[in-house]
Order: structure tokens, then sequence, then C-alpha cells
């Protein structure tokens, strides 16, 4: 039963990291840099599968040469985060 309650996260953290990985691969900015100076923040909820995901998420984006801000265990559930997801 419980696995049945964490399976919509562990998906939209699966699609997230998809989408992300989609997003790469693409031409590089004249100058050779990469990302616009901004970091790219992430917000993991307090369990132990997501904060995996994001530093895993974290170490993907910083090596497609982008600054990571990683805010660990953002309480409220979904309803907190999905604001900043839209």
């Amino acid at each position: 039963m419980k696995i049945l309650n964490r399976l919509p996260a562990a998906v939209l953290a699966i699609l997230m990291l998809v989408t992300l990985a989609g997003c790469g691969g693409g031409a590089a900015a004249p100058s050779g840099e990469t990302g616009s100076g901004a970091p790219v923040r992430i917000a993991t909820k307090p369990m132990t599968e997501q904060y995996i995901l994001g530093e895993m998420l974290g170490l993907l984006i910083e090596q497609a040469g982008y600054d990571v801000e990683i805010t660990k265990g953002v309480g409220g559930g979904t309803s907190n985060i999905q604001p900043a997801m839209e």
C-alpha cells in the first residue's frame, strides 16, 4: 500500500529526468558557455528517495554546465512544490 502512495512522486521524478535529458544536447552559445548565470533550483520532499533523486538530477544539470541549488526536505507535500513547477 505504501508503494502505491509513493508511485506518483517516483513517476514525476522520472518524467522530470527524462524531460531535462531531452532538453540537453543542443548547440552551445557562440562563446562556448552554457547557462544564463542564474542557478537551476531543485527542491526535494523530506523522503530518502527524493533526496537521492534530487542529488542525481543536480549532478546531471551540473554536467551540462549549469549551477545548481538544492533545497532538501521541503514540507507541505506536492501542493507546496507544484506552483514552482508550473
